[in-house]
């Protein structure tokens, strides 16, 4: 059996959005996934992790989840009113694990990664706000 070529963790954050827009996604979509990605990649450069998609562990992927759903000035920016400067979000952890759970489920069903790390990492699903009635 031929093993898939090495790819670097950017190229294969390329190939995820290429697919996602092969597959025709919805644009707000593929947008949502490309931008969270991004941050993601910003995020593993920050940290000097490995740009080897291979390297990336349970551990660090439990480390960039803490940070997005917690972490004040976020992404390297600092400000007034900046988006990225927010407080942390009831819903950012999740957001980003609902990203990179499809993200490292296409890796492995293109066979480039062997497994999932992801796989043994739950995130707890945020509860629906309630809506007041009138």
């Amino acid at each position: 059996m031929q093993s898939a070529p090495q790819l670097s963790l950017q190229s294969l954050v390329q190939g995820f959005t290429f697919s996602l827009e092969a597959e025709q996604k919805n644009p707000e979509t593929v947008h949502y996934y490309r931008a969270n990605l991004r941050r993601f990649l910003w995020y593993a450069k920050e940290h000097g992790w490995s740009d080897d998609p291979r390297d990336i562990d349970a551990w660090k992927l439990r480390e960039f989840l803490a940070y997005a759903g917690g972490a004040r000035n976020r992404w390297g920016t600092e400000g007034n009113g900046s988006e990225n400067c927010r407080g942390p979000s009831k819903t950012g952890g999740w957001r980003y694990y609902r990203t990179l759970r499809a993200f490292f489920r296409w890796a492995v069903a293109e066979k480039v990664l062997a497994e999932n790390p992801l796989s043994n990492i739950k995130v707890a699903r945020p509860k629906e706000p309630l809506v007041q009635p009138y």
